[in-house]
């Protein structure tokens, strides 16, 4: 993964045009051998049939993603291969790796060592409680859209990272058609 990366900053083929899923790949088979040497037992290992149905179902799963992208128009690839056969190769080779990067994560992170703690800081003398407040109902409606203003703040900030095929750019359009003018 670091070698890929770095032949990607170097603009070094195939890593510059295939960078998504070759450091995918990478990871997935990184995060499968920690978690083998730390249980004894992994999902490429133990379970292959079901880590290649799930690479399999994660391309459709992601084109669910990419379906809403033609409303929201959140992000575009730049970059792919013109031919149309090699182009959509990449696109499922991307597309297969996220489902088990995201689960092979989820396994990764317990399978971690156990750091040692830090030593204690004496404790503060605590606060006096205040009194409860009378509880009122939960205003379902006023709860449930939180996460608006964060996604629209995020949508604001244009993040640039290097996936898919080539490069992906994740960035707001009505804020690249402002700039352009």
């Amino acid at each position: 993964m670091i070698f890929s990366e770095a032949a990607t900053l170097a603009k070094i083929e195939p890593f510059w045009s295939w960078n998504t899923p070759i450091c995918w790949t990478g990871f997935i088979l990184f995060a499968d051998a920690i978690v083998y040497r730390a249980r004894g037992h992994s999902w490429i290992r133990t379970s292959p049939r079901e880590f290649a149905a799930l690479t399999i179902a994660s391309i459709p799963l992601w084109l669910v993603f990419e379906c809403y992208n033609l409303y929201l128009d959140n992000w575009y690839y730049v970059g792919l291969p013109e031919n149309w056969w090699l182009r959509m190769f990449g696109y499922a080779w991307s597309f297969a790796t996220i489902w088990p990067a995201i689960f092979e994560g989820a396994e990764l992170y317990p399978s971690r060592p156990s750091w040692p703690s830090r030593p204690s800081r004496p404790s503060r003398p605590s606060r006096p409680s205040r009194p409860s407040r009378p509880s009122r109902p939960v205003d379902r409606h006023r709860h449930a859209h939180v996460g608006g203003p964060l996604c629209r703040a995020a949508k604001r900030r244009a993040v640039s990272c290097g996936t898919g095929v080539a490069g992906l750019h994740l960035s707001a359009r009505s804020d690249q058609r402002a700039a352009r003018g």
